[in-house]
């Protein structure tokens, strides 16, 4: 990942908690990153335009070394796995020295299905907020390509979308599953000492 702006962009309600982990997260469809970065120079407009852009937060701890790195070393993966309940999340993690943030990804989320299905080679744009008292944000390009999301099409295709209310009713477990250390293993050569999760809440 490369660090390609730092900026007070508050597109989330954070936490009031002291160092929080738990956070919410937003997916921007084309249309709306070009409305949310209207303001921007015509330069990172253009940049931006026609690709998609997660929105999360960690940790004002997390923060100051995510941008101290400066996106130098920052690594990335996307995986997914299915539920006990039949459903299936997408996690796209990030890590920088023992820091790791978890986006997590509902596959019945139908913004996360019309993700998954233009998937191109284009490069995933992730934005962070700082989640402490100085508003901030950090915006990334991502080593990871849309078309890296593809594999986890045909896991979103075979839901049965019949039984969305027993994903609800899992959804808690799930989440708490996602803030455990060890459920990712390390993308460096560093054990992870801390996990912020960002969660696309689940939508009908």
């Amino acid at each position: 990942m490369k660090k390609s702006t730092v900026d007070t962009f508050p597109f989330l309600t954070l936490s009031t908690k002291k160092r929080p982990r738990l956070h919410t997260a937003v997916l921007l469809n084309p249309v709306e990153v070009n409305v949310a970065f209207k303001d921007y120079p015509s330069e990172a407009r253009h940049k931006l335009k026609g690709l998609w852009m997660l929105v999360g937060a960690v940790n004002e701890e997390m923060y100051s070394a995510f941008k101290a790195n400066a996106g130098i070393d920052i690594a990335a993966q996307f995986s997914a796995f299915p539920t006990p309940a039949g459903a299936a999340y997408g996690v796209v993690t990030c890590q920088v020295g023992p820091h790791q943030h978890r986006f997590v990804l509902p596959m019945f989320n139908q913004k996360v299905v019309e993700l998954l299905a233009s998937a191109t080679k284009e490069s995933l744009n992730i934005y962070l907020e700082s989640a402490g008292e100085l508003r901030e944000g950090m915006l990334y390009d991502c080593r990871l390509t849309l078309k890296q999301f593809m594999p986890a099409r045909a896991m979103s295709r075979a839901l049965d979308h019949r039984k969305q209310k027993d994903f609800v009713r899992e959804f808690p477990s799930v989440i708490s599953e996602m803030l455990t250390l060890d459920l990712m293993p390390s993308l460096n050569s560093e054990e992870v000492c801390g996990v912020d999760v960002s969660v696309l809440m689940p939508q009908d």
